[in-house]
């Protein structure tokens, strides 16, 4: 899983996560899988660097989506083309 991934299924379980010093606090009303639990551990450096890097990330999570299935779907770009339009678009960098 990439970090943006990670967010995802995090956001889609209904939990947030923030950066609290260099580490990552997780909320969630019910516990998370272990799967993504994994996921994020594995993920830490990623996730910390995107928290940090873009402080309204997960604010700005869904237009990336909306964008990249627009591009992806509109434009007839595979995937991963549409997503590295749609970053440069709504983030302003390469991921």
């Amino acid at each position: 899983m990439t970090a943006v991934s990670v967010l995802r299924a995090i956001r889609d379980q209904g939990a947030t996560v923030h950066v609290d010093g260099g580490n990552l606090r997780l909320r969630a009303s019910v516990p998370l899988p272990t799967a993504i639990i994994a996921a994020v551990r594995a993920e830490k450096a990623g996730l910390v660097h995107l928290l940090t890097s873009y402080p309204d990330f997960l604010d700005r999570l869904d237009d990336f989506e909306e964008r990249a299935a627009i591009l992806e779907f509109d434009a007839h770009l595979s995937r991963s083309d549409a997503e590295r339009r749609a970053w440069a678009e709504v983030f302003g960098a390469r991921r």
